[in-house]
């Protein structure tokens, strides 16, 4: 066989044995297109490691940062978690703005890519540089004097040229996680250009968007609505949002289930703004990051319940994270000494979505048949009707401090399966009752909240032969209630 370059060989250890990574000698590779990447949907994880030590850039391939290795590639097969979404970063690829890409490192990607294909795996490359970039001087938001929009199009466009014949790249990630961004350009601006740049090489592979502010799901509407608007000649792009379960969301998980506020509906909760967004606007969608920690069995049940919703609306995601060289990290799913994980068990009941899996409960509160009444309100554009109008910037508001409700009559009997409540997230509702009644006059309790620590709940139900629904607030809990939306879901 021949060898266009020969590398450093780096031996790391994996699942207990000795494993090569592809920081060695690479083969050419000779790609054949036929684009087959979205055929179906699938489930995997984050093979990380290629990105690691930014502040050592370009550093030293399997010292400063490391490879995914063939036995990753086989363990996550057999597991049958087939998409990876594969981090490097920009200052590795292109050594200098502008410039040829790195043949070292491109020829390391593609020897990656390329095993992945033998293993019928698909990859995302993924731009782990927070819409960032370290030069001499620095690290620059993109779209300063140092580092423009022109930049960062010119390395998609050069990657792009690289790949495009690979039919196992399952999509382009622009951007991890891009946060505080200038406010000329924006982000959208610069995602923009870059489609427009990848589109003149590559019309066919699917290019994904992240959000702004971290990609972070449960802001994603205040955040990242703008974003539908964005315009890709090859009418394909995915949207990527980011989910994870602790208090602060940042995924540092510093304290347990119970300090960080933990909930068996948690991740669902945070993800549902992107899901309703992506479903609203006729959008695809993706999670390109979500993970618990390993040490206490109910965030298990939250990425379980938080996976069985991304299912039932269509998304698929990678988790976070794998990888040769996490060593004690809690959200590591890296088998040690061939004993997987916990968090596999649920990772593995989730491996693939159905192409044209549809939504099987119906929003009940939208049907026109539905009436709405409250217990008051401040003035009309703050009526009980804004709870069910689908715009998140409009809501009700009750008046005085005497006890507060709303109340949906469905005009006929359902089944109901869940409801949805969201509150300003600056002043939401922390205790109230969920009831329902027989003929709108006498009420039953049915659920009860005293402690309620976020803006968006679900809670998943089984009211049988329904039609009334209201929320009850006793006035020595909350002297107004601010309620965005209020949504039944359900089947006849």
């Amino acid at each position: 066989m021949k060898y266009s370059l020969f590398l450093v060989i780096c031996l790391l250890v994996v699942n207990g044995s000795i494993s090569c990574n592809i920081c060695k000698e690479v083969p050419a590779i000779n790609p054949e297109s036929t684009h087959i990447a979205n055929t179906f949907v699938p489930f995997g994880v984050n093979l990380a490691g290629a990105e690691f030590s930014e502040a050592k850039v370009p550093g030293v391939c399997g010292t400063d940062y490391f490879y995914p290795t063939i036995a990753e590639l086989d363990y996550f097969k057999d597991k049958g978690l087939m998409l990876i979404r594969f981090p490097f970063r920009w200052e590795r690829i292109q050594r200098s703005l502008g410039g040829e890409l790195d043949q070292l490192e491109l020829q390391r990607i593609r020897q990656f890519v390329a095993e992945a294909k033998k293993r019928d795996m698909f990859i995302i490359l993924d731009m782990h540089n927070y819409a960032r970039r370290i030069t001499g001087e620095g690290e620059f938001i993109i779209g300063s004097p140092q580092v423009s929009i022109s930049h960062i199009s010119d390395v998609w466009k050069k990657i792009a040229t690289e790949f495009k014949d690979f039919d196992n790249i399952w999509g382009y990630a622009l951007m991890n996680e891009p946060y505080q961004m200038l406010s000329s350009p924006s982000w959208f601006d610069i995602a923009q250009d870059i489609i427009y740049s990848i589109r003149q090489t590559d019309s066919l592979t699917s290019i994904i968007v992240g959000g702004n502010m971290w990609s972070l799901s449960q802001v994603w509407v205040q955040e990242s609505d703008m974003l539908k608007d964005l315009i890709d000649p090859g009418n394909n792009l995915i949207y990527e949002a980011h989910v994870y379960f602790d208090m602060d969301r940042s995924g540092a998980y510093a304290q347990g289930y119970d300090d960080e506020g933990g909930t068996p509906m948690r991740g669902a909760e945070r993800v549902y703004p992107f899901l309703r967004w992506l479903k609203e606007n006729d959008k695809k969608g993706f999670v390109g990051e979500y993970g618990v920690p390993s040490n206490d069995v109910r965030w298990l049940v939250t990425l379980d319940n938080f996976l069985k919703i991304m299912k039932e609306y269509g998304v698929n995601g990678t988790y976070w994270a794998a990888g040769p060289a996490w060593g004690g990290y809690p959200l590591s799913v890296e088998p040690v000494n061939g004993v997987d994980k916990p968090q596999m068990n649920i990772l593995t009941k989730y491996l693939r979505l159905n192409k044209d899996s549809k939504l099987e409960k119906i929003l009940l509160s939208r049907n026109p048949n539905v009436a709405i009444t409250a217990s008051s309100y401040t003035y009309p554009p703050e009526s009980p009707a804004k709870v069910n109008d689908g715009d998140y910037s409009t809501r009700w508001n009750s008046s005085g401090n005497e006890d507060q409700w709303i109340a949906y009559d469905l005009g006929d009997n359902y089944n109901i399966s869940r409801i949805v409540l969201q509150w300003e997230s600056w002043d939401f509702t922390k205790s109230f009752i969920i009831q329902t009644s027989p003929d709108g006059k006498n009420w039953e309790n049915k659920l009860t909240e005293h402690n309620n620590t976020e803006p968006l709940r679900i809670f998943e139900v089984e009211l049988k032969d329904t039609r009334f629904v209201r929320i009850y607030v006793k006035a020595l809990d909350d002297d107004m209630v601010r309620m965005l939306e209020f949504e039944i879901w359900g089947n006849k």
